[in-house]
């Protein structure tokens, strides 16, 4: 099993140079060979040539320019061979990427013909992806090799990881990227661990995923929980709004600039650029601070249940007004949420599962009956007319799932399932990795 590990790293001002210098060297080489591909495209919708399409839509076409490509530019050479072999690679899949997006075996947004890359917009990251070969870790030590100089000699740099892969026992490191994000460098490992057996199942839950709170969920050891919402990525968001709105009075195209083939372009003003970099380093933050939420609350429920079903529900549209359409389809944390548990659950030796949500809602889970034209969203809690008891909308329809859970997998030994509650939390996540269970906070105690 292949996790990934992100890691600070420091440099000296030397090595700092030195990394940029190999990341804008395998940038102009993707760039170069963006070129060729374009030509040759050209020249085999022209006259049908086998050999040009063979160079840009086979996966190792382009990557077999390089040793032609290093005799006619030396500078390449001062480059290890895996970080300039994959920026061919990466190129040839945003390529294949291409071909499918247009013939619609590709899924999610289309995908249009490769771009030609900015460094000084996006830093081109370095990977080495073959196991000990182009790195050496020791201890809290990372050495990376580059190419060679003019006497062919192996050029290395040395950096100063914050923590130790090594304290992962038992884990492989399978490859290694280098990456730069708001002027600090990054290590990102990809390790293999032994497979995690999978335990007994004993304690199950069944989520249901919503927007007024991440999930609500109702375990077979009757505890009823509600996840909620992160409240720091609401102040987060607003702040992004904020600076969008400044940004976008300022000028996107103030400065004409004359390249040297003639043609002209536009630089934007100082004060979008401005913007720009505090959003940038905004996005960064949201995307950390979801990722640290999302897992954290994932290992929570895969150290506490052996099963943990959500519903299906995702987001499709809906919502009355613009607000809550954005909320429900942009900020929605459901699809990441399914994906992160997923991952956590075969981890730990878990099992993580989906079951339908389909008129959960408005059926009693103590008697079947069904209210008549469903609920409408305002109703939070409302009472069976078939049997009088008195229901939590979402608690309901987490009943409902664990039900359809004990009924689809007949766990061995479970007994007679009860649903009777407990105990009723709400799991705050505080930003820092941590939980509050807060308990009597829920309605109906």
């Amino acid at each position: 099993m292949n996790s990934v590990l992100k890691i600070p790293m420091k440099l000296s001002p030397e090595d700092s140079a030195a990394l940029d210098g190999q990341s804008r060297i395998c940038n102009w080489a993707y760039n170069h060979l963006l070129e060729r591909a374009i030509s040759e495209r050209q020249k085999f919708i022209a006259s049908n040539d086998k050999d040009a399409a063979k160079i840009v839509y086979s996966k190792r076409g382009l990557r077999d320019l390089l040793p032609e490509l290093k005799k006619e530019f030396t500078f390449l050479q001062s480059v290890h061979s895996s970080p300039m072999k994959n920026a061919a690679l990466r190129l040839s899949a945003s390529i294949e990427a291409y071909q499918k997006s247009r013939k619609g075996s590709r899924r999610g947004k289309k995908t249009g013909w490769p771009r030609f890359r900015s460094w000084s917009g996006k830093y081109f990251s370095l990977l080495y992806d073959e196991p000990k070969k182009g790195f050496k870790v020791h201890g809290k030590s990372l050495t990376i090799s580059l190419g060679k100089n003019q006497d062919g000699k192996r050029l290395k740099v040395s950096g100063e990881l914050e923590v130790s892969p090594a304290r992962f026992h038992q884990a492989e490191i399978r490859q290694l990227r280098i990456t730069k994000d708001h002027g600090g460098y990054y290590a990102i490992f990809t390790i293999e661990r032994p497979e995690t057996a999978t335990q007994p199942v004993e304690k199950v839950i069944a989520l249901d995923p919503n927007h007024k709170n991440l999930a609500y969920g109702v375990g077979s050891d009757g505890v009823a929980m509600e996840i909620c919402n992160p409240w720091f990525l609401k102040v987060r968001q607003k702040r992004i709004d904020h600076l969008k709105s400044r940004r976008d009075r300022c000028h996107r195209k103030s400065v004409k600039k004359t390249a040297e083939s003639g043609k002209a372009y536009w630089l934007p003003s100082r004060r979008w650029s401005k913007y720009q970099g505090k959003l940038e380093i905004e996005y960064s933050k949201r995307r950390e601070q979801t990722k640290s939420y999302l897992y954290t609350i994932c290992n929570f429920l895969c150290k506490n249940y052996d099963f943990i079903s959500v519903g299906d529900y995702t987001p499709k549209g809906g919502g009355i007004n613009p607000p809550m359409r954005r909320a429900m389809n942009n900020e929605s944390l459901i699809g990441r949420f399914k994906e992160a548990l997923q991952w956590v659950a075969k981890k730990s030796g878990k099992i993580s599962d989906t079951w339908p949500e389909r008129n959960t809602t408005k059926t009693c889970s103590h008697c079947g009956f069904e209210v008549d034209g469903g609920l409408s969203p305002e109703i939070r809690e409302w009472d069976c007319a078939g049997c009088q008891i008195h229901h939590i909308r979402d608690e309901n329809a987490a009943k409902n799932g664990l039900k359809y859970v004990y009924s689809k997998h007949k766990f061995p030994c479970s007994g007679r399932l009860s649903l009777e509650i407990k105990e009723r939390w709400a799991l705050r996540f505080d930003g820092l990795g941590l939980i509050s269970m807060n308990r009597g906070l829920l309605a109906g105690l």
